[in-house]
């Protein structure tokens, strides 16, 4: 897995996946938010989109992701 730098904030149109979850880390400040997804076309996972706030990853799912069945790929 890579980590995906894009931020949400230099992301203009939506990014096509297959496949989005988000996933919860512990850290010494309380839990850490982040989507793990798989683009459309591609093979690997990538990690980002992070936050301590829930609320605002789930905002980044439904903005910023576009799901798409695996055949199409657009």
């Amino acid at each position: 897995m890579e980590i995906d730098k894009i931020t949400p904030e230099t992301e203009e149109r939506k990014i096509k996946v297959t496949e989005a979850e988000v996933i919860v880390r512990r850290c010494n400040t309380g839990f850490y938010f982040e989507i793990k997804y798989k683009r459309a076309g591609e093979e690997h996972y990538n990690i980002g989109y992070g936050s301590c706030n829930i609320h605002v990853v789930f905002d980044w799912l439904d903005r910023c992701f576009e799901f798409v069945s695996p055949e199409k790929g657009n």
